[in-house]
């Protein structure tokens, strides 16, 4: 199934968010930073696999993920790629494949750089015993789902692809963008590193910023972070427009 057609709103927006989600997970959430966020179209992106895509395969390959969402893409407006933890390194390799003109900036979060070493031990190697257990200690996952074989049997499949992507993928070689790099981190986040969260710088000639806030690897879903997220937006959307 592909991406459902995205509706313009009214006004038109001045800068499309594109936001891809964290492994196994649905891209829904990010239908709460709408009214966070005026003038700017959000736009969550569905793998298949996951949230309302459950029904298809998950993709294992990274490239062949990477080109399904070329396609989604629409470059009528400027915009900005965002992504949090899996959803970072699937942004980044977006980025590098969409035209530099359009893009007007990424923001990670909860991902150290591609060039940097995993900050923990793979996951997706687990039996599902100690897999699950991890997940509980990660947070974001509600306790309902890891309680219930039957959703897991669902859900597990898509994950453990992700986080098999997310463990062994490697960049291209010089792989930097042009664009500004906005990276958030967490201070408890046990998956990413100050250093490693740093390193993005490298993955750029544009704009750097590193904001490391409160919270776990999940600090995205504070209430204020679409708040914090808004002030960079404005920045990149007044740059593209000068």
């Amino acid at each position: 199934m592909k991406q459902r057609a995205h509706l313009e709103p009214s006004p038109e927006p001045r800068l499309r968010l594109y936001c891809l989600p964290h492994a196994g997970g649905g891209a829904a959430h990010y239908n709460r930073w709408r009214p966070v966020l005026p003038g700017v179209l959000v736009t969550p992106l569905e793998l298949p696999g996951h949230g309302t895509r459950l029904a298809e395969p998950p993709i294992r390959d990274m490239n062949a993920l990477v080109a399904s969402l070329v396609a989604t893409i629409s470059t009528t407006i400027p915009f900005v790629l965002f992504g949090h933890s899996f959803g970072a390194l699937v942004a980044y390799e977006l980025a590098l494949r969409l035209p530099p003109e359009s893009l007007a900036g990424l923001v990670v979060s909860g991902r150290n750089a591609p060039s940097e070493p995993p900050a923990a031990d793979p996951l997706h190697v687990l039996p599902d015993g100690p897999f699950i257990a991890r997940l509980r200690r990660l947070g974001g996952m509600p306790e309902e789902l890891l309680d219930d074989p039957g959703l897991l049997r669902l859900y597990l499949p898509a994950l453990r692809a992700d986080l098999e992507m997310s463990a062994t993928g490697r960049p291209a070689a010089d792989p930097r963008l042009r664009a500004p790099i906005t990276v958030f981190g967490a201070w408890d986040d046990d998956l990413t590193r100050p250093d490693g969260l740093a390193a993005w710088a490298r993955e750029t000639t544009g704009p750097f910023e590193l904001a490391m806030l409160p919270g776990g690897h999940f600090f995205l879903r504070d209430p204020g972070f679409p708040v914090l997220l808004r002030a960079r937006l404005d920045r990149m959307a007044a740059a593209v427009s000068r």
